[in-house]
């Protein structure tokens, strides 16, 4: 089950922005627990240096391939959508998309229905021309008239150096400090590698002010450093310890949980 988003009052975030990337300590979005680390990176107009390759921190335990960390991050973030085919060597990534709007709308004029986690099983005949619905969001897709590169890549000063895997996700082992990954070829046979690396931010989440996906007492340090609102104090507070959104209470159900809450605070501030 994807996670669900929360909005935090105040800081609305509604289009999910990027930054500059060129090495590990430049992801922002890492998903996943364990002391093994890799990158996924997407390129959406691999043919071409215009756009940006968004990228995804990934962290493992024990053995895992290309395809789990693909499944993973796309589950985990409700952004990503995926329509997969499956062959004798696995699994075939024949699509793939993103809300880039953040609209939570995402949808391709084909009809194809995504599971919870984003992903859509098809066939290898329904896997050429599609097109996202409607704003900015991005999808492409192809088998036939073009295809979905994979490639791995290492770690080198401005960037990974890629490399074609010759395997596909399924049969490709994740290897710590290596990079992944898709870049829409538009020639049949053309090797595209991703270009313009960003980093994907993660999803908003009440109280998560270091956006690691988590709300703890980190989060509170970050918030009182800041000298951050009273009402995002309150916000992490009711959300403290959980993976998830929060609720947010009619106005004034919120300053009735206000009030204890500050005065908690204030007792931390005094301790």
């Amino acid at each position: 089950m994807r996670p669900l988003i929360a909005v935090m009052i105040g800081s609305i975030a509604v289009a999910a922005q990027s930054a500059p990337l060129q090495s590990f300590d430049d992801i922002r979005y890492w998903i996943g627990e364990g002391a093994h680390h890799a990158a996924l990176a997407i390129d959406w107009d691999g043919a071409t240096n215009d756009d940006e390759a968004l990228v995804w921190g990934y962290r493992w335990e024990g053995e895992a391939v290309g395809e789990t960390m693909l499944r993973d991050v796309i589950a985990a973030d409700e952004r990503l959508f995926a329509k997969l085919g499956a062959n004798r060597l696995g699994v075939a990534t024949l699509g793939l998309g993103y809300d880039r709007d953040d609209d939570g709308e995402f949808a391709i004029d084909d009809g194809t229905l995504f599971d919870a986690d984003g992903i859509a099983n098809a066939s290898f005949s329904n896997a050429d021309g599609a097109t996202a619905i409607g704003g900015i969001d991005l999808y492409r897709e192809g088998w036939n008239d073009a295809y979905w590169h994979y490639a791995v890549g290492a770690s080198a000063a401005g960037g990974p150096v890629w490399a074609t895997t010759g395997y596909g996700p399924s049969s490709q082992p994740l290897v710590d400090g290596a990079w992944h990954g898709f870049a829409i070829a538009v020639t049949l046979n053309a090797d595209e590698f991703p270009q313009n690396l960003s980093a994907a931010e993660p999803a908003t989440i009440a109280g998560d002010f270091n956006n690691d996906g988590r709300i703890d007492a980190a989060d509170y340090t970050v918030w009182r450093d800041a000298e951050g609102p009273a009402i995002d104090y309150t916000l992490w507070a009711m959300a403290y310890g959980s993976d998830g959104a929060v609720s947010i209470p009619e106005p004034a159900t919120l300053l009735l949980l206000l009030l204890p809450l500050l005065t908690n605070y204030l007792h931390l501030e005094r301790a």
